[in-house]
């Protein structure tokens, strides 16, 4: 979809950088809501409040933006940050032996696609966001490939 998307706004599209603020959905094996802001240069930080197993995590990121395949208006990012949540340990794990609620801290990275656009106020990007628990449990998520459209909430001024 994000290829067809670049496909047809080719000509209208504008580089990530621009955009000071997005607010939008995130899809993916966990669904929820994202708040982008930019960190200024290169940077920019990111929440993602998401659910799973019936539960509820909150993921803070910090990221840096790179231009991708030479356009202005697709940036290559990658990043660090972390996540806190609560899920319910016996739709996770499908035993009604397991608890009842598991509490996670973890490390996540993440790394992936974003375009703009020109002539309409949201950005779409594909990415992979691995993440680690390293409290109450430790596993390893390696599924969390998720497609996310923020709506431009604040360009950046361009001098």
């Amino acid at each position: 979809m994000l290829m067809w998307m670049l496909v047809v706004f080719g000509g209208h599209l504008h580089a990530q950088t621009d955009y000071a603020v997005g607010a939008g959905f995130r899809v993916g094996p966990s669904n929820g809501i994202t708040l982008k802001a930019s960190a200024g240069g290169v940077g920019a930080f990111e929440a993602v409040i998401h659910s799973r197993f019936s539960g509820l995590y909150l993921c803070g990121l910090y990221e840096i933006h790179q231009a991708a395949f030479r356009a202005e208006n697709i940036n290559f990012y990658y990043g660090i940050g972390g996540h806190v949540g609560a899920w319910d340990g016996v739709k996770r794990y499908r035993s009604p032996a397991a608890d009842d609620a598991a509490v996670s801290v973890g490390i996540d990275g993440i790394v992936g696609l974003e375009a703009t656009f020109r002539t309409i106020p949201f950005a779409v990007s594909l990415d992979w966001k691995p993440l680690v628990h390293v409290y109450q449990t430790t596993e390893f998520w390696v599924d969390e490939i998720g497609f996310s459209v923020r709506y431009i909430i604040k360009r950046r001024r361009t001098l």
